[in-house]
């Protein structure tokens, strides 16, 4: 074998360590992106059931919610401040997991979501409490919970 056979083969044998390094990155890629989406729904339910937990542990607490929802404008100054920190709480947690998992390529674990949202955003009280404190989310979770709201009728509380 000469020198330039060598050469070749070296170049070659080169060539497919390179592809085969970029398959395993792209596996790689893939995977980190999978445990992202998956780190994100972990922090949704986390954060919504912590919240959803409060409510159903404390009923002075299950009462405030359940009246903000019905009309958040009745409730004393303490409740609504409560009243808020549970939408908050609820609204930013399956909001920010939907926008990130959307980011990322989605894969549906979230769907249904979009329900949650309605059922709270179109209560009056819950409508009255985003008109309010959209501006404290990002323009894409705004979006987000934008479209999925014009995309239903009013719900009854």
């Amino acid at each position: 074998m000469n020198w330039d056979a060598l050469g070749a083969v070296s170049e070659m044998v080169g060539a497919a360590g390179v592809i085969i390094t970029l398959g395993y990155l792209a596996v790689q890629i893939r995977r980190s992106n999978l445990l992202s989406t998956a780190e994100s729904n972990r922090f949704s339910y986390t954060a919504a059931n912590s919240t959803i937990l409060a409510i159903a542990q404390d009923p002075n607490l299950a009462k405030i919610f359940y009246e903000g929802l019905a009309d958040r404008e009745s409730l004393s100054a303490d409740a609504r401040v409560r009243f808020d920190m549970l939408m908050g709480a609820l609204i930013g947690a399956i909001s920010t997991s939907m926008t990130d998992e959307d980011i990322l390529g989605g894969s549906g674990f979230l769907e249904g979501q979009d329900e949650n949202l309605r059922e709270f955003l179109l209560a009056p009280g819950g409508a009255s409490w985003w008109a309010e404190y959209q501006f404290r989310y990002r323009k894409s979770q705004r979006r987000l919970i934008e479209e999925i709201l014009q995309s239903t009728r009013p719900t009854d509380v």
